[in-house]
């Protein structure tokens, strides 16, 4: 596919669980222990390092989060992760904003294939190519909108490699003012968090996500905690962003109302794509 940001090959999660601490219901495992698509996995999830195939005696007891996904995902477009709770969206999501690393499969953005590279060299991926927008906003409470924003860029050009970055410093000032104006927020700039609404930390958070002008923006449920107006605004912003910047957005929600505003939409249940 010509005009594939990511490719999705074959992916697979598992995560161990403990033993006697099967929960019941849902997919079975190799021994046939019940797991439910929508329990957590009872080890810490949220330590994303490196990952080992699961093999042998170890395969018996596993939660599967993820199981045998392939997908792509367009450059320049909106696409939604849509899936209840539980369904593997944000597992998914981790794995190939290089974040966590799948158990079995490979990743390619921009084809480089991210599941061979090392730690370092995903750090870097991270810092000059992704943006990152959470469920909850994250801003620094005593920085101004402007300065959230400037910081994202004072990440961009810090560590090894730093002259490769893609905003020159001098460009920072008119970057910062165009992302801000771009989220309709440009007279805000000197405001505190606390001054703002919950859509404007947002919009705040969307203009620091895409000030260093990544490739990709991953957002994980963007919109949960915004009434129905407010998050219809958002991904509005997210179309004009993918138009105008030409960056590739990822978004997972549940939110069905949301479905028609993005350009594709792949449908996870029980850590499979069974739609898109």
């Amino acid at each position: 596919m010509e005009d594939c940001m990511i490719k999705v090959d074959d992916v697979s999660r598992g995560f161990p669980l403990r033993a006697g601490n099967a929960p019941a219901g849902g997919r079975k495992t190799d021994e046939g222990t019940a797991v439910s698509g929508d329990t957590a996995p009872l080890e810490d999830t949220a330590s994303f390092g490196d990952t080992a195939p699961i093999s042998g005696r170890d395969s018996e007891r596993i939660f599967w989060a993820l199981h045998h996904v392939s997908m792509e995902i367009p450059k320049g477009q909106l696409t939604i992760l849509r899936g209840r709770s539980g369904s593997g969206k944000t597992t998914l999501l981790n794995i190939i904003s290089a974040l966590d690393r799948p158990t079995e499969g490979t990743v390619l953005l921009d084809g480089q294939d991210i599941t061979a590279m090392t730690d370092a060299q995903r750090d870097l991926l991270r810092r000059r190519h992704i943006g990152y927008i959470y469920q909850s906003v994250a801003l620094i409470p005593m920085m101004t909108a402007y300065e959230n924003v400037e910081f994202a860029l004072r990440l961009a050009s810090s560590g090894k490699g730093s002259s490769q970055t893609r905003i020159p410093r001098k460009e920072w000032k008119m970057r910062v003012q165009d992302c801000l104006h771009m989220v309709g927020l440009g007279s805000r700039m000197t405001h505190m968090p606390q001054q703002m609404s919950g859509g404007e930390q947002q919009r705040v958070a969307i203009a620091r996500a895409v000030a260093a002008r990544p490739q990709v923006l991953f957002a994980d449920e963007p919109t949960a905690e915004l009434d129905t107006t407010t998050g219809l605004q958002v991904v509005k912003i997210f179309q004009t962003l993918c138009h105008k910047e030409g960056v590739t957005i990822v978004m997972t929600t549940h939110d069905t109302g949301l479905m028609e505003l993005a350009d594709k939409v792949f449908s996870l249940e029980d850590g499979e794509i069974i739609g898109g």
